[in-house]
C-alpha cells in the first residue's frame, strides 16, 4: 500500500510513519514541501496513493514567520487542492487527525471524551481556525463521496 502522510515529519506523523513503513511505502509531506507562491504542496505526481493521512497543523513558528493569512491558505486552499488531486487519482481512504483545542470542551478538565457533533466550536486562535478549515474540507468530501 502507498501512503501519503501530511505532517509526516512532526511528532504524530513520525510515529505513524515509523509503524506503517515496516509494511508499506510511505511518502511524507510537510510545510517545507509547500509552495507558498502557488498555495500548493509539491508532490510526486507519478505516485498514486491508496491512503492519505493528515497529521499536520500550523506551528507557532510558521504563523510568526509567514502570518495568519498564509497559514490559513495552507490549511484551506492548498489542502483543498491536495485532496482534490488525490480524489481524481483514485485515493479514497482518508484519515484526518485534528486537534481537541478546536472544541470548547477542551477547556473543561473533567471531560475526557467529547462528541464533535455536540461540542461547541471554539476557533479563536489561528491554530484552531486552521484545523477547523481542514476539518470542513474533509466533512465536505465525506458528504460528496459518501
Amino acid at each position: 500500500m502507498k501512503i501519503l502522510i501530511l505532517g509526516g515529519t512532526g511528532v504524530v506523523g513520525s510515529g505513524i510513519q515509523a509503524i506503517l513503513s515496516k509494511k508499506h511505502f510511505i511518502y511524507r509531506l510537510n510545510s517545507k514541501i509547500y509552495n507558498r507562491k502557488n498555495s500548493e504542496y509539491l508532490i510526486n505526481k507519478k505516485i498514486k496513493f491508496d491512503l492519505f493521512i493528515h497529521a499536520a497543523g500550523v506551528t507557532d513558528e510558521e504563523i510568526k514567520k509567514y502570518g495568519n493569512t498564509s497559514s490559513l491558505k495552507r490549511s484551506s486552499k492548498a489542502l483543498n487542492k491536495l485532496v482534490n488531486y488525490l480524489l481524481i487519482n483514485k485515493c479514497t481512504n482518508f484519515v484526518y487527525i485534528s486537534s481537541q483545542r478546536v472544541y470548547s470542551n477542551f477547556y473543561k478538565p473533567t471531560i475526557a471524551i467529547f462528541d464533535e457533533d455536540k461540542s461547541k466550536v471554539k476557533a479563536t486562535t489561528i491554530y484552531e481556525k486552521c484545523h477547523l478549515e481542514s476539518e470542513n474540507i474533509y466533512k465536505k468530501v465525506s458528504r460528496i463521496k459518501n
